[in-house]
């Protein structure tokens, strides 16, 4: 038994996938296979002998051999990620048309095989699109995990008119688009911009998939991008988890727990060595503030180190 497929209303030249649902009331067993495959037919004068864009009438996808995979991508997965919309076979159309698809499924019972199908129509409208992704094309960005990032993409009229998208799943692949099984954003509004955090991962082989919701329409990131994992900031910024925010207008300095430290030792030594300060804390929970004097430091360079059971960091301090 195969489910209807529902017709779609879709941008033009915009990258779109047919997903397919059945069972097989008499063994629940079966392997199912399925095979998506245009059924327009060629039309002498009309239709081009390879698919073109622009063709108005006739096949543009070309039949594939069928699998265990219910999903279709047009055109196929490799030809998207590759940048381009069309290759031999397939060409995604241009133009105001209407494609008609149908779904054939089989059961391959051994000796008493059967199938079924469904057909559905997908209309394109012209006036909408190509929806893009247009951020992260270049392939030389490089995210670092837990840091904020803006994604952007041309909505170009699919949140109104005969598409009417109004919300978008904004996905990260970590394999080169194979799989996209991360959410940077789920229902989001098809607005064009969406601010991320980026998530912990670590691969050179980065993409971002935007998908509409309730419809059938995509694009991939052309090149795939690096994400590296959360890096420590430079100790003239930060030390690890401490910031050091010494004003040497005032006679005293402040540290801010970055997280939550057992044991802690703060001590405070000149150039030569000399311990000019220290001040011992059996536990600073994360957020505490720790206020060092300063008043009794001569003008001059020291050394403000930070110990505990879990780290030993250290910052030059300039009195000037």
């Amino acid at each position: 038994v195969v489910s209807q497929a529902k017709n779609y209303t879709i941008p033009k030249s915009t990258p779109f996938e047919l997903k397919g649902r059945a069972s097989d009331e008499n063994d629940g067993n079966s392997a199912l296979t399925y095979m998506w495959e245009q059924i327009d037919q060629y039309v002498s004068g009309k239709s081009n002998t390879f698919p073109k864009a622009t063709s108005k009438e006739g096949p543009l996808f070309r039949s594939i051999k069928y699998s265990s995979n219910p999903v279709r991508t047009f055109p196929d997965l490799a030809t998207i990620l590759s940048g381009q919309l069309t290759n031999k076979w397939e060409a995604l159309p241009s133009v105001e048309r209407t494609m008609n698809f149908r779904l054939t499924v089989w059961d391959n019972h051994p000796g008493s095989g059967a199938n079924s199908s469904s057909d559905n129509a997908i209309t394109v409208d012209a006036g909408a699109g190509p929806f893009k992704v247009t951020s992260q094309n270049g392939g030389a960005d490089l995210w670092t995990a837990g840091t904020t990032k803006t994604i952007t993409w041309d909505v170009a009229n699919t949140d109104g008119g005969n598409v009417n998208c109004d919300k978008v799943n904004i996905l990260l692949s970590t394999d080169d688009g194979q799989t996209f099984d991360i959410t940077l954003a789920k229902r989001t509004a098809n607005d064009g911009s969406e601010t991320i955090t980026v998530p912990s991962a670590n691969t050179k082989k980065a993409r971002i998939k935007i998908e509409a919701v309730k419809n059938i329409f995509f694009d991939i990131t052309d090149k795939k991008f690096e994400i590296q994992p959360a890096v420590e900031k430079p100790a003239d910024v930060q030390v690890r988890n401490w910031k050091l925010q010494p004003n040497p207008a005032v006679s005293s300095t402040t540290l801010t727990a970055g997280k939550t430290l057992n044991h802690v030792q703060v001590t405070i030594t000149s150039l030569q060595g000399r311990t000019v300060y220290t001040k011992n804390i059996n536990k600073i929970e994360a957020g505490s503030r720790i206020t060092i004097p300063l008043n009794q430091l001569f003008k001059g360079s020291y050394i403000i180190k930070l110990s505990s059971d879990e780290e030993t960091n250290s910052e030059t301090l300039l009195i000037q």
